[in-house]
């Protein structure tokens, strides 16, 4: 026996395999540890990625007049979910998934903090606090910054829509549809839609690759009409009646057209500073004629008044500085009829300074050249917006080099992180 123990003490077969056996746990061990690490620091900037965007899209919306805290937060939620993707529903409706929104308004911060719940099989032994992984951001406002479309429109028609190849570039600004359907906004037949932001209350439907940019946020609160409280301009009796101007070149003031005002032929026409209402009939402008004014708002009053512009003509116009329509270039009257249509076909329409504001029309510009791209900033809040035919409509928002001032609730900061 003691002589069978020598040996097996002396032997040297097999020993690498032994030495294999008591080595393969620690290198296991250590393999495990770096996989675990690896995924840890994956699932903490996709975290931190979600965080990041939550809390600037929270900040956003907390600068526009009117929102609630529970508005912000339902964003600021959606941002989350559109970064995490499908895995985030499944990991909240598991408990595994934490997210803690804070708002701060009179400091015009937005904090967002997540933790996700995460079960390591190596790390957990080296440091127990691996878990839950945590990612936490704050934003707030400098600057200012724009709301340049939102379409009212909760149903139907679709609160945006492009088609025929038709181009919306918010340079600077955000795009909002308060369409719940899946048709919140339609991008078809090789039009495009470029902004800052695009945030719509339902879907939305862009059939050519890259056609919207950025990707929109979906499921959006609901945004309310930030002119409502607006008042509208008195009507008083009638300056003039069923005015038609063809081949003429006339100066217009300030007051009451009852039955419209038509602009045909060649003619040039001016308008001096003031407000202008035209009262049940067209406001149209057809031909080769011109209509140029400084500081002039429109006040669209009545049910039959609708407002053309064609192909051939020249519109140029900033809003009011001061009075009822100070900034404001067009104003429906909110007793109308629903669902208009106001049409901006003119080929040099190239600088509208100012909002337009149709909370119960649809706005429809067929133009085949650019709208409103030498404006220093255009804000658009109508019921449905519809550009066809190829127009490229431009809004910027540039609103710091002109003296026309934007309406109260289109205007915000620049989102910005800082923690």
């Amino acid at each position: 026996m003691l002589d069978l123990i020598r040996k097996f003490a002396g032997s040297r077969r097999g020993s690498i395999a032994v030495m294999t056996a008591l080595g393969a746990p620690v290198v296991f061990a250590i393999v495990g540890v770096a996989i675990d690490y690896f995924m840890m620091v994956h699932i903490k900037g996709q975290l931190q990625i979600a965080a990041d965007s939550a809390a600037i899209a929270g900040v956003k919306e907390l600068s526009l007049s009117g929102a609630t805290d529970k508005q912000i937060q339902a964003v600021a939620e959606s941002f989350v979910y559109t970064n995490l993707g499908e895995l985030s529903e499944k990991d909240i409706k598991n408990g595994d998934l934490g997210i803690d929104i804070k708002i701060a308004k009179e400091k015009r911060i937005v904090e967002v903090a997540i933790k996700q719940e995460w079960t390591p099989f190596f790390m957990q032994f080296v440091n127990s606090d691996v878990t839950p992984i945590k990612a936490k951001a704050q934003a707030t406002t400098i600057g200012q910054r724009l709301a340049c479309v939102l379409g009212l429109s909760e149903l139907v028609p679709p609160g945006v829509q492009l088609w025929s190849e038709a181009s919306l570039v918010a340079e600077g600004c955000d795009v909002y549809s308060n369409t719940s359907l899946p048709l919140g906004l339609v991008v078809n037949d090789d039009a495009t839609l470029k902004a800052d932001l695009i945030c719509v209350s339902g879907g939305y439907v862009a059939l050519s690759p890259g056609a919207v940019e950025p990707k929109p946020l979906t499921d959006c609160p609901k945004f309310d009409d930030p002119l409502a409280s607006r008042p509208a301009p008195k009507v008083g009796g009638c300056d003039h009646l069923a005015m038609v101007i063809i081949n003429q070149k006339k100066t217009l003031n300030p007051g009451v057209y009852c039955g419209g005002l038509t602009i045909l032929g060649n003619s040039k026409v001016k308008l001096n500073p003031g407000v202008y209402i035209i009262h049940n009939g067209l406001l149209k402008v057809s031909g080769t004629a011109s209509m140029t004014g400084e500081n002039v708002g429109f006040y669209l009053s009545g049910v039959l008044t609708l407002m053309f512009f064609d192909s051939g003509t020249t519109i140029d116009l900033t809003a009011p500085k001061d009075g009822p329509l100070a900034g404001i270039l067009f104003f429906e009257d909110r007793k109308a009829l629903p669902l208009r249509i106001h049409r901006i076909g003119s080929n040099n329409a190239r600088n509208l300074v100012g909002t337009i504001y149709l909370p119960l029309g649809i706005l429809f510009v067929d133009a085949n050249a650019p709208v409103a791209d030498n404006s220093a900033y255009t804000a658009l809040v109508v019921r449905s917006l519809q550009l066809s035919e190829g127009p490229k409509l431009v809004l910027h928002s540039d609103y710091k080099s002109t003296d026309i001032p934007v309406p109260d609730g289109l205007i915000g900061g620049q989102a910005v992180l800082i923690k």
